[in-house]
């Protein structure tokens, strides 16, 4: 080109910019509402960078919102908008003169983009779309394309008069004019539309939904392109279930259909915040695990992180799939050997096929969701309410998920008589309660069960009123007895006084724990709602629980660990405590536990080591049997802050490792506890003992009993009390400020259910 012609253009640019300055609408100028608002439109030029002729981009916009980048790092406002920036053009040709102020217009409050009028023609618009380029639109759009079925599905529900064809065949029930309109494809997951047939159709505006994040912003200036002079806006996050506030807002502002957007989004928000509400508190261990079945054969999921798979995250449930997401229409492969590790509590399944075939399927039968049926065809009508496409017809799908995974939870809901509100008035198709169940099928009626994973890993469905309780050993049983005395049906060994007399008469049923082996027939026999099945020592539980789950069956079995370990009782009580429907008196038992272990540990955290008491375990008649350090029956003296003297093997089940008098003599401890009260007041006399340091000091102790032991057998939270008593015998002066009688009563009366008086206490704690 000569030089003349660059001057020449030049100049008439130079000129365009000054007088577009001078009217005050350069770079997006803030104007009063136009038409559609009930305003008139201020005379304004196109922004720059836009081509009044075609009424399409030809250029990048001034002014970009971070719409795309939300897209890719999940980053929005509080109120789910896209975030919006400004940044400046790559190159800015300053008048010499301004006469007003310019402004930066922010994009609309659909959080979609931003739009303004056009003064010069009052029949146009512009619209900041999500990806950040500057659109020009007639104010008035009756007829719409979109190139995928996310936003086709946004746009027949907002205003289905408008849509002139689909992307795909939708299904029943739909109004006959909206059926019988023309599928013309589309771009969207593998397949490639054709750009004359949509432009046959003569749309005022095509709007280019991304089906894949990312895949927008590299493909839309091609389809801009191809479909000029007809403009083409790009709309991201159309497919995520969690944002389409921002996305139907600004679908409903291109339309010209914001109310109708407005009441979808309400619509939308209402679903959101009812299953999310319902579903909110339910521990993680409760909470359904949920596979996602693709295909004739099920062997193709969507694990979480896929769009396709968002209806089970949104309502609270596990995708048990660990597998790669598969960008576009998803499906990831897996075998079945995964699918029977992951062993799903519920499958939602999107071919009628499998939802039929798999109950009789011999390689699907271990799978705890077939085993109970809780396999849930996905419903479609007009299109599905679970998957595909991942859109606003997600919104009904919402709610039902929700009642099939969590049939309790919703049980007071008219989750039909709520889709059926959808329908019609986003489906556009009035269905009675019966047709709208013909859709969506049966729903499960509430069980008023729950599933829960127990301390060894097992799912177990439990009722959600407990009345009846067995267990099967002494230190989950004292738990119970603690936490919820009136839902202990029987004990496994006699307890001693002082207990209530309602309590102490409850029948004796043994169990499994030491050296016993129970009775089934003598639990059966008692009607329990649930078993718990408590380790006596960690590690013989998991061995033998799915034997008692045999024997008990259909009573369920729970599976507890760590009951007999004094230093993670917090983590056990809760779990018992949820078990029994008791979390409030599991709470407080745990809040006097933590109280007990501060105050312990206060006084005698800062002993030196050479300064703590060296305490022997004198266990039997003759004290010749013991527990040394990392045995559950001696743990109070080192919670305590003392040194166990013993220097001998650990004994599993019931301890009591035998040693001799030469050993004891060589340990010569400092102070002694007994468990036999014989021994107590021999000792003093056996010319065996005279020459051990405790005996010489008169420091041995019968540890306390009633109606348990505080201090050794059965090693559970009958030791609360027993920390306070024994801190007091090894370290007086450090307990003296501490009222330990008193500790002891409340304890007695909040979880042994008995007021102790001070004879009582005396009788218990002093007498030796």
């Amino acid at each position: 080109m000569r030089k003349i012609d660059h001057i020449f253009i030049i100049s008439i640019l130079f000129l365009l910019l000054a007088t577009a300055v001078t009217c005050g609408c350069l770079s997006g100028t803030t104007t009063e509402p136009g038409p559609e608002e009930g305003g008139a439109p201020e005379q304004q030029s196109p922004p720059t960078g836009s081509d009044d002729t075609t009424g399409a981009t030809t250029n990048a916009a001034t002014t970009q919102t971070q719409s795309a980048q939300a897209e890719s790092n999940g980053e929005t406002q509080t109120d789910g908008t896209p975030v919006e920036e400004t940044t400046a053009p790559e190159e800015t040709i300053e008048p010499e003169e301004t006469t007003e102020t310019e402004e930066t217009t922010a994009g609309s409050s659909s959080g979609g983009g931003g739009s303004g009028d056009s003064g010069d023609d009052p029949d146009i618009r512009y619209v900041q779309d999500t990806v950040g380029r500057l659109v020009q639109l007639p104010y008035d759009v009756n007829g719409v394309l979109t190139t995928n079925p996310t936003t086709t599905i946004m746009v027949y529900m907002i205003a289905p008069e408008k849509l002139l064809g689909w992307n795909f065949n939708p299904g029943d029930p739909m109004p006959a004019d909206y059926k019988s309109l023309p599928v013309v494809g589309g771009w969207f997951g593998s397949m490639s539309g054709n750009y004359e047939t949509f432009i046959a159709l003569g749309p005022d505006v095509i709007i280019d939904g991304a089906n894949c994040q990312g895949t927008l912003e590299e493909n839309i200036e091609e389809r801009q392109a191809n479909f000029d002079p007809i403009p083409v806006v790009g709309v991201l996050s159309s497919n995520d279930a969690t944002h389409f506030e921002a996305t139907v807002g600004f679908v409903g502002e291109i339309l010209g259909d914001q109310d109708r957007a407005s009441n979808l989004i309400e619509f939308y928000r209402n679903v959101k915040d009812e299953v999310t509400d319902r579903t909110a508190d339910i521990p993680e261990d409760e909470r359904r695990r949920v596979y996602y079945a693709e295909g004739a054969d099920g062997l193709t999921t969507d694990p979480t992180g896929s769009f396709h798979a968002q209806v089970i995250d949104i309502c609270g449930g596990v995708n048990v799939a660990e597998c790669a997401v598969t960008p576009g229409s998803g499906k990831t492969p897996v075998s079945i050997e995964q699918v029977l590790l992951w062993n799903p509590d519920l499958i939602f399944c999107d071919d009628p096929n499998f939802a039929a075939s798999v109950y009789t399927d011999p390689q699907w039968q271990e799978i705890d969701a077939v085993k109970n049926h809780q396999v849930f065809y996905t419903p479609y009508g007009p299109f599905s309410l679970f998957n595909t496409p991942p859109s606003t017809n997600l919104i009904p799908g919402m709610l039902w998920a929700g009642a099939v995974m969590y049939p309790d939870e919703f049980e007071d809901m008219d989750v039909v008589g709520t889709i059926g509100q959808f329908y019609s008035e986003f489906y556009h198709v009035d269905l009675t309660d019966d047709e709208v169940t013909a859709i969506i099928g049966d729903l499960p009626e509430a069980t008023h069960t729950r599933y829960m994973t127990d301390m060894v890993g097992r799912r177990i469905i439990v009722p959600d009123e407990v009345n009846g309780v067995l267990t099967t050993n002494p230190t989950t049983t004292i738990m119970t007895y603690m936490i919820a005395p009136d839902k202990l049906l029987g004990w496994n060994f006699n307890p001693g006084d002082p207990m209530p007399a309602d309590y102490k008469s409850l029948p004796v049923v043994g169990g499994w724990f030491g050296s016993m082996s129970g009775n089934y027939e003598t639990f059966i026999a008692l009607g329990p709602d649930l078993i718990i099945d408590g380790a006596n020592c960690q590690g013989t539980l998991e061995e033998n629980i799915e034997e008692r789950q045999a024997n008990f069956d259909p009573i369920p079995v729970v599976g507890v660990l760590a009951s007999n370990d004094a230093t993670q009782f917090e983590t056990t009580v809760s779990f018992v405590g949820r078990v029994l429907g008791s979390q409030d008196e599991a709470g407080s038992l745990i809040e006097f536990y933590n109280e007990v272990m501060d105050e312990v540990s206060a006084r005698t955290g800062d002993i030196p080591e050479d300064e703590r008491r060296r305490v022997y375990y004198a266990e039997g008649a003759d004290g010749l049997a013991t527990d040394p350090t990392g045995s559950f029956h001696a743990q109070v003296i080192e919670i305590c802050g003392g040194v166990n003297v013993a220097e001998c093997a650990v004994t599993p089940g019931s301890g009591k490792t035998p040693v001799s008098i030469e050993q004891v003599l060589l340990w010569n401890p400092d102070l002694i506890f007994c468990d036999d009260p014989t021994f107590a007041t021999s000792v003093y006399t056996d010319p065996l003992w005279e020459n051990v340091t405790a005996v010489e000091n008169h420091q041995v102790f019968y540890t306390p009993y009633g109606p348990f032991s505080v201090f050794n057998a059965p090693p559970s939270t009958n030791l609360i009390p027993g920390m306070l008593w024994a801190g007091e015998m090894m370290y007086p002066d450090r307990f003296a400020d501490l009222d330990v009688e008193g500790r002891i009563t409340a304890f007695y009366s909040e979880f042994y259910h008995y007021d102790l008086t001070p004879a009582d206490y005396d009788d218990l704690f002093t007498s030796n």
